[in-house]
């Protein structure tokens, strides 16, 4: 079941310190100081004007401190970069701070339930568009929105090698490839998966041989198994188009894990002879 991720904070002492929350559940990076353009603002004189920031890779939350002078503490131990999940971050001993994860209720889920019975149906995903608006939620309007993607929506797979297409603020199409000046790194693929748009993905297409030549010493196989392994670990629900560029006498080798894949996912329309190609993918 998707959740909803809120930060909360509080004074670890002092009631006149700041405290609050905030809603991190279509966020990628939060900047926690003094200076009024964090998105955490803390009017305190003991914290710096950028004290350090919360980052979240994959689904997965981690906190680094900018400020060697002031310190951020996790588990009572004085961290620089640190993986956090129901720890209590304390900054410059100040300011105390939590991660509360909370399983979207009953309406929502059944909304996305909808989406995911027929993801190719518009109406569906703008039934879900006008709840979110009604709930002032920041996905609401990126929904019903004429204006392209904001690349901050893309979080870290802005500037990776990523091309989406896009049906009413959720990917519809993921194609990954390299350039000669933007080149995926090897996590991409649960990067993708795990996107919180990647909800209702019907398409992931992956040139391999364009990967594989940007950076030789990881072979065409190297990221077709990677691939692999993420579909495996988080199987997409909605996922109908799969194609990878790789010679076919290569791809041979990965007929057990296409089925292992298929017996995961019933709705994907691929079949294993027509899952590789030789060709540029357009």
């Amino acid at each position: 079941m998707p959740e909803r991720t809120v930060l909360h904070w509080a004074p670890v002492l002092q009631r006149e310190q700041p405290r609050g929350e905030l809603d991190l559940t279509w966020r990628w990076k939060v900047v926690v100081g003094r200076a009024k353009d964090c998105e955490v603002v803390l009017n305190h004189p003991s914290i710096p004007p950028r004290h350090g920031h919360f980052a979240r890779l994959q689904n997965t939350w981690l906190v680094e401190n900018y400020d060697t002078a002031h310190g951020i503490y996790v588990r009572g131990k004085r961290i620089m970069f640190e993986a956090v999940r129901d720890d209590e971050i304390d900054f410059s001993m100040l300011i105390r701070f939590r991660f509360e994860r909370i399983a979207i209720g009953e309406e929502e889920a059944g909304l996305r339930a909808a989406i995911r019975a027929a993801p190719t149906d518009d109406s569906r995903y703008l039934v879900y568009a006008d709840w979110l608006l009604e709930q002032n939620d920041a996905l609401g309007p990126l929904m019903v929105s004429a204006a392209p993607v904001d690349a901050r929506w893309l979080g870290p797979l802005g500037g990776e090698g990523i091309a989406v297409m896009w049906r009413h603020g959720f990917f519809q199409t993921v194609k990954v490839r390299s350039s000669k000046s933007v080149f995926p790194k090897a996590g991409v693929f649960s990067e993708v998966l795990l996107h919180p748009l990647a909800a209702f993905l019907l398409g992931l297409e992956v040139d391999a041989v364009l990967l594989h030549q940007e950076s030789p010493a990881i072979s065409a196989e190297n990221w077709v198994d990677w691939l692999f392994e993420a579909l495996l670990l988080q199987p997409p629900p909605t996922l109908r188009q799969l194609k990878v560029r790789l010679p076919r006498d290569q791809g041979l080798r990965f007929e057990g894990e296409f089925k292992a894949l298929k017996a995961k996912l019933p709705q994907l329309e691929t079949t294993f002879d027509r899952l590789f190609t030789e060709g540029a993918l357009a």
